[in-house]
């Protein structure tokens, strides 16, 4: 199996972005569910 690493940056609009952070973190447990994830986190 091959590794890959995606990093991506989201950019949101001024004063939404606890929102967006709260959106992202409800999907982690769907994302982490994914046959080969290991890691999915904000930083």
């Amino acid at each position: 199996m091959s590794v890959v690493y995606v990093v991506a940056i989201i950019t949101t609009r001024a004063g939404k972005r606890k929102e967006v952070l709260e959106i992202f973190k409800q999907n982690v447990p769907n994302v982490l569910a994914e046959e080969g994830c290991i890691e999915y986190v904000p930083d």
